[in-house]
């Protein structure tokens, strides 16, 4: 593998370092979601007598406050830099999680879980679309692909990890765990992490200065900040492409959040066994996490609306799969479908950003837009939940998440990319 990327023109460390930093932070972010929270609801629920309906709630109050702390969080790292916001995002995170297991009142629980969410999705999340957008041009799909992968790991290893420990210690020591697990990330995050490659001397996918003309007398791209486009957040404000990927991004949102809820009891509804339906959690993310890297590697070859709109597709159509399971075989084949498409959407997501609009203002554009990714992924859990407590089923609602990733894979077609003549360079 070092030998590959040797002949690719690489520099191993630093190429190494930023990949591997952006795969542990995507993984560790995951602590604070809900796929971990529901291992906790349950012993939370019989020591203060909350309803689980209070404990989802915070899910809700998270997204929709991320989202509009993304508006003020992504300009200044385009400005300032990542490495400090990203440190002062592992603090909070690592610091809010382990505070989660002194909680003794509903309030308090909504303000620290609420904190550690928002330092999750609005800082750490956006850092590290950001970090790997800069670093990476030519090699960015795979690229996303490995912090997803890493996204994707948390989301299946970390709920079995807080069930061994709530197991074992308690919920209290559980959460105390989590946050300092975190927390081991703020010194090589501050030491390590850089937000250009400019700013030690290399290009985009660790290409040293002096690589140049080999890379162009073999052809390869260089990838040179001056060949992408550069948009600021106010002119790519100005495009219908923007927009129509923003509503792309809420809608596979939508149906992630309404899924992450509410997979487990939809399949024991149906009649597979309950040990059997949090398997297919674990197959679904480990699924997302190997089709995050196989979308982002057709992207470097293909444009990325296309693709983008392929995993819409595939993710389609692992609604219809749901929908039609009866048995065990069928409920693994819809985790393992439903997974790889779920994948790309989230990979792809991040990379199309950087591709549109070039890496000048990435934070500042993504920002901007979190208000509306972000309302899909607080609405779809509450629409989820409401049509099954009116209609007694889950078929009209996840029909609906299927259709809105149709929609999606249009929105995404629909996203031509505007001319670099427009842009305002």
């Amino acid at each position: 593998m070092k030998a590959f990327f040797l002949k690719q023109g690489l520099r191993p460390n630093y190429f190494w370092i930023i990949a591997s930093l952006g795969f542990s932070l995507s993984l560790l972010q995951g602590s604070s979601l809900n796929s971990v929270l529901s291992v906790f609801i349950k012993p939370m629920t019989e020591e203060f007598g909350w309803s689980r309906g209070t404990i989802s709630g915070v899910a809700t109050l998270g997204a929709f406050s991320s989202g509009l702390l993304g508006l003020a969080i992504g300009p200044i790292m385009d400005r300032r830099g990542v490495r400090l916001l990203a440190v002062l995002g592992v603090l909070v995170l690592g610091g809010s999680l382990a505070s989660l297991g002194f909680v003794g009142d509903v309030w308090s629980f909504y303000a620290v879980n609420g904190l550690a969410r928002v330092s999750s999705i609005a800082v750490v999340g956006v850092a590290v679309t950001v970090v790997m957008s800069n670093w990476f041009v030519r090699l960015r799909g795979r690229a996303m692909g490995m912090t997803n992968m890493g996204g994707r790991l948390g989301g299946a290893l970390l709920p079995l990890l807080a069930l061994y420990l709530v197991a074992n210690l308690g919920w209290r020591s559980a959460w105390l765990i989590l946050g300092l697990m975190v927390l081991t990330l703020a010194i090589p995050v501050f030491v390590y992490l850089r937000h250009r490659p400019e700013d030690i001397g290399l290009l985009p996918d660790g290409v040293r200065t002096s690589d140049e003309a080999v890379l162009a007398t073999s052809g390869r791209r260089t990838a040179k900040p001056e060949a992408e486009p550069a948009w600021t957040r106010k002119s790519a404000a100005k495009t219908p492409t923007l927009w129509l990927l923003a509503v792309a991004s809420s809608l596979a949102f939508l149906g992630m959040g309404g899924l992450n809820l509410h997979q487990v009891p939809f399949m024991t509804d149906v009649g597979i066994p309950p040990d059997q339906a949090v398997g297919t959690l674990t197959v679904t993310s480990l699924s997302a996490a190997i089709g995050g890297l196989l979308w982002g590697a057709l992207a470097e070859r293909i444009h990325v609306r296309y693709v983008l709109a392929a995993a819409f597709t595939v993710a389609a159509s692992g609604m219809v799969l749901l929908l039609s399971v009866h048995s065990i075989s069928m409920a693994y084949t819809y985790a393992v479908v439903g997974g790889i498409g779920v994948g790309g959407t989230v990979s792809l997501s991040g990379m199309a950003w950087a591709e549109y609009f070039g890496r000048q203002s990435v934070g500042a554009i993504q920002g901007m837009v979190m208000p509306i990714t972000m309302s899909g992924n607080a609405v779809g859990p509450l629409i989820t939940g409401w049509a099954f407590d009116v209609t007694g089923s889950y078929t009209q609602a996840f029909a609906l998440l299927g259709a809105g990733y149709v929609l999606a894979a249009i929105c995404a077609l629909l996203a031509r990319p505007v001319s670099r003549a427009q842009s305002p360079q």
